[in-house]
């Protein structure tokens, strides 16, 4: 029941108390929630998974989110963490492709009491993770 009510509260902070995800949808796509998923957005649908093994000195600071998109379109998100933040020092969005992490975004702010992590995506990524590294793990893109 903790996932569900996890992924309840990053739908609840992503369309109604941040009133931050901004995405197109087509009306001829048939892509329908499954009880797995939840929409985000019209068109944005997201679920939790495992996470891949982390770069080397990082640490999970929220959920494993997983999206499906009608459109490839910007969207400024917010992810819960799993604990209040106080800087943005280290911390950034990741997200797994091809084998590999890397960054996902450029400018990110803390919410809530530092309680989310928010930022604005190029388009919506295929899956995504808060993460503070340190050591050898190369910083998160800041565009």
């Amino acid at each position: 029941m903790r996932e569900v009510s996890r992924s309840r509260l990053v739908c609840l902070i992503l369309v109604a108390v941040l009133g931050a995800v901004i995405a197109c949808g087509g009306d001829d796509d048939d892509t329908t929630p499954t009880p797995e998923t939840f929409e985000v957005a019209e068109g944005v649908f997201a679920h939790t998974e495992s996470p891949p093994a982390l770069p080397p000195g990082s640490v999970a600071l929220s959920e494993y989110f997983v999206f499906e998109s009608e459109d490839d379109a910007s969207v400024v998100a917010g992810i819960p963490l799993n604990t209040p933040q106080e800087s943005t020092l280290n911390i950034g969005f990741y997200s797994y492709v091809s084998g590999a992490w890397g960054g996902t975004i450029g400018a990110i702010s803390l919410e809530q009491g530092g309680a989310v992590l928010q930022g604005v995506f190029p388009s919506v990524p295929a899956n995504v993770i808060a993460l503070q590294i340190s050591g050898t793990t190369p910083p998160p893109v800041r565009n």
